[in-house]
């Protein structure tokens, strides 16, 4: 067993010490431990880091202890490749591959991971004002986090804005624990999907709109998500195309004609129906001055 220094990490020191005992296979009296980092939880889920230890083997454990880091280390077997010549040919008889450390792939969302999420919403819906009942699973790389009650409208709010915001805050104060390719989606009962369907089905509408009329179309400001599906359904449509108006996160999208002119001016659909401007300086001339009474 390698007597080099080794560093683990946990939401504590317990979980680190745990997890070097179990994945080094020793007993926790077997090995030396210095703490780097205790961890702290931050305000509220915020700011939140995980606690560092470095662990060494200690020279004199006990014989389970060696017996134990043995069978660790002998967990793969020596493999020797098949020759790459024949003997009288150019070329090695032989070679030993030297053994290779294969390591289980821990998941990608864990339950401790699922318990947070579900933990933080349900103290946060509760300090609203709105408790509610909170479930979690996992879809893929997707954490699904499904709230329900009699507080549903109120915490979808117009358009979705309150529940987006929502998730927005959750994302935060997952922060670091949130493993890169996980996606957290928050539901208030079946709002997402029923959005998702209402914009594919507005979004055909409209482009069968601007074929028939020729004019140009918008929807009210969307956020990246829903830009994403209104894109995505308007992109096999013939003689359509889409494209996201305006700055911030929420941002219209335009529907028009391929060749129109309108299409070819950014902008100008948001001129339509406005009076011409006037040119500066209002009716007339301020510094005009009337004729000389005679």
């Amino acid at each position: 067993m390698t007597k080099k220094h080794q560093e683990f990490i946990g939401k504590d020191v317990a979980e680190a010490i745990s997890r070097a005992c179990e994945q080094l296979d020793v007993a926790q009296e077997d090995v030396q431990i210095e703490v780097l980092a205790t961890g702290t939880q931050g305000i509220f889920g915020l700011c939140k880091k995980k606690a560092r230890i470095r662990v060494r083997l200690k020279e004199g454990r006990s014989e389970e202890g060696r017996q134990r880091g043995r069978q660790a280390e002998n967990l793969v077997a020596p493999v020797t490749a098949a020759p790459v010549a024949s003997a009288g040919q150019d070329g090695d008889d032989g070679v030993e591959v030297a053994p290779e450390q294969i390591e289980e792939q821990p998941p990608l969302i864990e339950d401790a991971l699922l318990e947070q999420v579900r933990g933080d919403m349900h103290k946060m819906l509760e300090l609203m004002g709105t408790p509610s009942q909170v479930e979690v699973s996992v879809d893929r790389e997707t954490i699904l986090c499904r709230i329900d009650g009699e507080f549903i409208a109120d915490l979808i709010g117009p358009e979705g804005r309150i529940l987006d915001s929502l998730q927005y805050v959750q994302r935060k104060m997952l922060g670091a624990s949130l493993p890169e390719r996980a996606v957290l989606s928050l539901d208030a009962g079946n709002y997402r999907e029923n959005r998702l369907q209402e914009l594919r089905q507005r979004a055909l509408d409209l482009a069968a709109e601007v074929r028939r009329s020729g004019r140009n179309a918008t929807l009210p400001a969307l956020s990246p998500a829903e830009r994403r599906i209104v894109h995505m359904t308007l992109r096999e449509e013939p003689q359509i195309r889409s494209r996201s108006l305006g700055d911030g996160p929420f941002k219209k999208v335009l529907i028009s004609g391929l060749g129109s002119e309108q299409d070819a001016r950014p902008g100008r659909e948001e001129d339509r129906g406005r009076a011409p401007r006037r040119p500066r300086g209002g009716r007339g001339r301020r510094d005009s001055k009337p004729p000389a009474a005679e």
